[in-house]
């Protein structure tokens, strides 16, 4: 232990005199000396000073006057007060240690309920804010995902501008389709195999495909609608050109077979005659018969060659482009919709079908003729159009549907025309040219494969009353004829124009200026 300041410097003083003291050898002076040493190591024991203690123990071992008492005593003396401070000081130790390990129990305890409390809290906060967590993490995956995606995402916005702007061409359909495809398979990123909520990426995509169906399926309709309203216009057309043509191929034929009859009527002629004669009668009615090529320029000049067949025709011969029904069909079969054009398809026709078959005659008089030709080729034709659109396109009407439209007008047609057959002479009047009407309707109607039965029926019965009716008018016809010729008020009249030659021609007349008899008399 260091000395005390004040407790050194009396040490030091003491040991200077000390030696001093022996020299002299005063023995009075050694007690005073020893006293004054134990004093020392007193005050030393008071300031607990051990190395002074011993230092003096020492020095009064070497003194005379019986240090070794004061020193066992100083010795006690401080071991004592030592032992009562050290116990007191362990005692109070002990004490704060206690309180202090109370202490530490206490906040133990408080620690653990603190502990609890914010476990339970954390566990509450996490429960509330679990959806929201979740939230933010779906957040930040789709905002991720829709950076990474967001080139894909510029492409598909460009395709779906180009695929618009192409459907709007008239030219521009089938590549317009042809780049839906690519969209369609980007249709798939819309929705999660897993099952999963939709991005914000899917769900764009999703939203901007079906803005671009409903776009081409608007545009798509309205040019559906629009080849319905051509179709219906111009199916009469169809079945008059078809009609034309077949009289035409009538006409062909007759002068072909008229022209068989006159070539065997000269070889039955002929026959007997020697081989020269008959080659040179020949070569004069071939030169005879021969008729220069016909003038593309002059409508009126009929051509010798037949006409073309009725499957040989192209769009234009046809009278009704099919390109907007094919565009429309392919671009709903595309978008998944075939099933529900063509149910809409056929909805559409027959109601069409059952409107023209309602209507009456372009004419609106009693010209029954007319009536009966304007009816007849709007049924054709529509009955033509559907035969070529199930050629063409079997998903939207089958040959079937065909023949059941067919059926459907042929009904209509024919009680209507039973109808008129009961007009007596308003039907005989236009008998002739009803009945020709619907001989090349029928004609056209069997080259499709349908069936006219009902219709040649009519024509049979119609031409029969009408055979019989001219029967009866001719009879009328001679007989007054006869009565007028044996009451001789019949005279013959020729009639010779100025400045010609030949003949002219005889006819009867009345004496009384009535109204001559009919050539066909």
């Amino acid at each position: 232990h260091p000395l005390h300041p004040t407790m050194a410097v009396e040490v030091a003083e003491a040991e200077a005199a000390a030696p001093k003291e022996a020299e002299n050898g005063v023995s009075g002076g050694g007690k005073e000396y020893a006293d004054r040493l134990s004093e020392r190591v007193s005050r030393a024991l008071d300031h607990q000073d051990l190395s002074t203690v011993l230092r003096a123990a020492l020095e009064l071992g070497e003194t005379e006057g019986g240090g070794h008492e004061s020193v066992l005593l100083a010795l006690d003396r401080c071991v004592e007060q030592d032992s009562r401070e050290i116990e007191l000081l362990c005692r109070r130790n002990c004490s704060d240690f206690v309180e202090i390990i109370d202490e530490l129990a206490g906040l133990r305890q408080e620690a653990d309920s603190l502990r609890s409390d914010i476990e339970k809290h954390c566990d509450f906060v996490e429960r509330k804010t679990e959806p929201e967590l979740k939230l933010m993490k779906d957040l930040s995956c789709c905002i991720e995902e829709v950076e990474s995606k967001h080139d894909e995402r510029m492409d598909l916005e460009k395709k779906c501008q180009t695929l618009e702007l192409l459907w709007q061409s008239e030219k521009g359909h089938g590549q317009a389709l042809e780049g839906f495809a690519a969209v369609e398979k980007n249709l798939a990123l819309a929705y999660n195999e897993d099952g999963k909520e939709k991005g914000l990426f899917e769900g764009w995509l999703a939203s901007a495909v079906a803005g671009a169906r409903q776009r081409l399926l608007a545009r798509s309709q309205e040019d559906f609608n629009r080849w319905l309203l051509e179709a219906r216009t111009r199916q009469a057309e169809v079945a008059r050109r078809k009609v034309a043509r077949a009289g035409r191929r009538a006409a062909w034929a007759s002068r072909h077979r008229s022209a068989q009859r006159r070539t065997l009527r000269r070889v039955r002629e002929d026959w007997g005659l020697p081989l020269g004669e008959i080659v040179s009668r020949a070569a004069d009615s071939m030169a005879a018969e021969s008729e220069p090529a016909a003038d593309p320029s002059n409508p009126f000049e009929e051509d010798s060659s037949p006409p073309p067949d009725d499957g040989a025709e192209n769009t234009e011969d046809f009278g009704l482009d099919l390109a907007g029904l094919h565009r429309c069909r392919h671009a709903h079969r595309r978008l998944g919709l075939g099933a529900q054009f063509a149910e809409n398809y056929r909805a559409q026709r027959q109601m069409q079908l059952r409107s023209d078959l309602e209507q009456k005659g372009k004419s609106g008089g009693g010209n029954f003729a007319e009536e009966c030709e304007d009816a007849l080729h709007r049924a054709l034709g529509f009955v033509i159009i559907e035969d070529r659109v199930s050629r063409t396109a079997d998903d939207l009407v089958s040959a079937e549907d065909v023949a059941g439209y067919w059926q459907e007008a042929l009904e209509s047609l024919t009680s209507r025309m039973d109808g008129f057959s009961q007009e007596g002479q308003g039907f005989l009047s236009q008998c002739a040219s009803v009945c020709s009407k619907v001989a090349l309707c029928c004609t056209v109607a069997q080259h499709y494969g349908l069936d006219c039965g009902p219709l040649l029926h009519f024509n049979e019965r119609a031409t029969e009353a009408y055979a019989a009716a001219l029967q009866t008018e001719s009879t009328e016809w001679v007989a007054a004829i006869c009565k007028d010729d044996l009451a001789r008020k019949l005279r013959p009249v020729a009639a010779r124009p100025e400045g010609r030659g030949e003949e002219a021609e005889w006819r009867l007349d009345h004496p009384a200026g009535g109204q001559p008899y009919s050539c066909c008399v």
